[in-house]
Order: structure tokens, then C-alpha cells, then sequence
């Protein structure tokens, strides 16, 4: 679970901050700006001469990277060491990286972004407690000294598409090092909806990839990603993941159902990207981490003008109470959209997969009471829930489990 949970912060970090929680965090820290919703065709040359990002996402990524370093720090989340023996190392290996023009979040975020070129990406955290650590010493990438962006995340982009030697060495002496390898997979966008350049795109209706290229014995997913705006955050959201084929068709409910609908996307200058990964082994190992496994993606897209944009299903809410004689049991019953769960339709069996109860432990209560001549009277009662063994506790929840269910 661990290396898991290591490789997908990484991702999401490499997938430009894609998910609702960041989003919300920015909220917190960033002033809205206003959206604009009106599509106008962008021809594809004039976009590749755009120069990235504007001011506002500038702004926008060194104020996370900013805020996210000082929070955690302030919450311990954030440290340095020496010690590698008491990190798990994290990996990830990205080619053919989308041009600049596509303005997403994460190039200003991981500094030195290189167009059609490839990058390096190092995350250390913990063994045995929820922190992420910058090294007390040197990491370099091909005798380069790889960029620390922030929460123990490292990153290199280079042009060359080549094995990558990692070196690790601490101020305490310690050492290790291993090969990372790029994609074996490869991705080729060649059209979309027929259209090779200039595209424009309907949402509200099925779209056909075309892709060139397939290895015919490489069965990796091909996933898709478009790039679109929150209060002025360009960030890339999931569609979906698909069989890989010549021709795909995306079915217009993965639009209405794709990740970050509850953040109202607005897809101006939009960009839509393909890409394959997988999960390999590191070669040439040494030193303190003795086994190295890394996350290996190669990406390919094209620029997209949305004319038709979705209605977005945000999932569905039940909530009530209900009464019992022994007392009144309220619940909320969430389901997420179709990326995040299946369909109700396809669902045969429900099962709990976290059951808990929880309630006051203590009980306080003051009334004063006046009786002229500015004398009163106060009552006060205060009740403490008696210590229970996690044995009794158990039994509890196993009882009411039951009953539930």
C-alpha cells in the first residue's frame, strides 16, 4: 500500500493537480476570477506560438507550491533526513511531454518544463509516519542536480529520450542509485473526429480517436485526459481508460461523468491528451534502497476547440431519518459519478466497506436562576460516558452492524 500511495501522490502531482481537493485548497488561498464560456476556433499554429500559461496561473502555482510547503511544515507533514533507510523512495518517468501553449498548472509548478521532451520525477516520504522529507544532501539525475518543487518531490526535464541514472547521496553518507528506463509503450494521436488540426469538438456527443502506431502484443490502457479551467486553473481531468485500439470511441456520457464535474470546468483553449503507463523496475540498483519500481507514462495530444459543452452528473445524494423505538437513526448515502463508481444498473451486490458510530462522551448543563435583589441560584450537571474496553466497543459495533444491514 505504501509504494502505491507514494506513486499516486506523485501522479497527481505529474497530472497537474488533478483532482478536487487541490482545487478546493487553492479556493482558500486564491481570489475567483471570472470565467469566460464563449468558444471561438483557435487555429492550432497560433496556439503553439502562445507562450504558456498566463500571469494568473503563475500566480496561482507559486502560491500552492508556496502555501503547500508552509502548511506542511506547520503540520510536520514536511521534513529532511539523512537517513535513507527510513524513506520509501517514489519514481516516475514522463515522455513526450505536451507543448507549452497548453498552460496547464504544473509547469510552473515543476520549474523548466521541456515541450515534446521528458522528465524525471522523485518523491521520499516515511516508513512509518505520514511525512514526505527533502534530502540533507545531494539528488542528481545524469550528474545533473534535480530541482526540489516541494512535499519531497524532485523533478528534471532533459530532451533526450534515454535510460536516466538516479544518485542519491546524504551529508550522513549514505548512497543509492538505479537506472530508470523511458516508456516501452508509445501513443500517437492522429486524429480526432476525422479532424488532424484545428479541431473542434462537440461534448455532448461521441467522440472517435484515431491512433497510429499500436504494437499489436502491448496491451496498455490508453487513458485520456482533457485540460480545462477552475476560477482560472488549467488543470488535465480524467475521461476515462480504454482497450487499446486504431479507433476508439469515447461515449458522450464519459464527458458528463468525467473527474472534476463538480468544479463547473470551463474549456477554453482546451487540449486533449492520450497516454500510456506502466509500472517497471529499475535496473542497476544499489546502495540503501535495494528494490526500485517506477511509474513510466507517455503521453500525445492535440488542441481542441469545445463548441458543445456537457451536463455535468455530480452524482446522487439520499439522506433522511429514520425512527426506532430505541431512538432516531439519520444516514447519507452518497454516490459519485460513473468515473468514480459503476453504474446502478450494473451493480448486484452493496456491501459496507467502513462501518462506525460515534457520539458525546460527556454531558454539561448551567441554569441561573434570579430571585430579586441581585441573589441567584446556579445548577449545574455534568455526566461523564463511562470507559469502555475496545472489546465492549467491538461488540457495539458488530450488534449494530447487524441491524444495519
Amino acid at each position: 500500500m505504501k509504494k502505491i500511495y507514494l506513486i499516486s501522490i506523485l501522479a497527481l502531482l505529474c497530472a497537474s493537480l488533478n483532482s478536487h481537493a487541490q482545487l478546493g485548497k487553492l479556493k482558500s488561498i486564491i481570489p475567483a476570477k471570472k470565467e469566460t464560456t464563449e468558444a471561438s476556433i483557435v487555429p492550432d499554429s497560433v496556439r503553439e506560438k502562445k507562450g504558456g500559461q498566463n500571469l494568473w496561473s503563475k500566480v496561482v502555482a507559486k502560491a500552492a507550491k508556496a502555501a503547500g510547503n508552509l502548511a506542511g511544515s506547520m503540520m510536520g507533514m514536511v521534513g529532511t533526513t539523512a537517513d535513507l533507510e527510513s524513506l520509501v523512495p517514489g519514481a516516475y518517468y514522463m515522455s513526450n511531454l505536451h507543448p507549452t501553449s497548453v498552460g496547464v498548472v504544473s509547469q510552473s509548478f515543476f520549474e523548466g518544463w521541456e515541450p515534446g521532451g521528458n522528465a524525471v520525477m522523485l518523491s521520499f516520504s516515511s516508513k512509518n509516519k505520514m511525512q514526505f522529507n527533502k534530502i540533507e544532501g545531494t539528488v542528481n539525475v545524469d550528474g545533473k542536480s534535480a530541482n526540489y518543487v516541494a512535499l519531497g518531490i524532485y523533478s528534471l526535464f532533459f530532451k533526450d529520450n534515454s535510460p536516466k541514472r538516479v544518485e542519491v547521496t546524504t551529508n550522513s553518507g549514505q548512497t543509492s542509485a538505479f537506472t530508470i528506463h523511458p516508456p516501452k509503450q508509445s501513443v500517437k494521436l492522429r486524429s480526432i473526429n476525422g479532424q488532424v488540426s484545428n479541431i473542434s469538438l462537440d461534448l455532448t456527443k461521441d467522440v472517435v480517436l484515431e491512433l497510429e502506431n499500436l504494437p499489436v502484443q502491448d496491451q496498455t490502457q490508453i487513458g485520456v485526459t482533457i485540460a480545462a479551467n477552475t476560477l482560472g486553473i488549467k488543470t488535465f481531468y480524467e475521461v476515462g481508460w480504454f482497450a487499446p485500439a486504431s479507433k476508439i470511441t469515447i461515449p458522450a456520457a464519459m464527458f458528463r461523468n468525467m473527474n472534476g464535474v463538480a468544479n463547473n470546468l470551463n474549456f477554453t483553449d482546451s487540449y486533449l491528451q492520450v497516454s500510456r503507463a506502466s509500472t517497471d523496475k529499475a535496473t542497476n540498483v544499489s546502495g540503501v534502497f535495494s528494490e526500485m519500481e517506477y511509474f513510466n507514462i507517455v503521453t500525445d495530444g492535440k488542441f481542441i476547440t469545445v463548441t458543445g459543452k456537457p451536463v455535468f452528473n455530480k452524482g446522487l445524494v439520499a439522506a433522511a431519518t429514520e425512527k426506532f423505538p430505541k431512538g432516531d437513526v439519520s444516514y447519507e448515502v452518497k454516490k459519485p459519478n460513473a468515473i468514480f463508481s459503476p453504474n446502478l444498473s450494473r451493480m448486484k451486490t452493496l456491501a459496507f466497506t467502513s462501518f462506525a458510530i460515534q457520539g458525546k462522551t460527556s454531558y454539561f448543563d448551567s441554569k441561573t436562576k434570579y430571585s430579586g435583589n441581585d441573589t441567584y441560584t446556579t445548577t449545574t450537571k455534568t455526566a461523564q460516558f463511562p470507559q469502555f474496553s475496545d472489546a465492549a466497543w467491538d461488540h457495539v459495533l458488530d450488534k449494530m452492524y447487524t441491524e444495519v444491514v
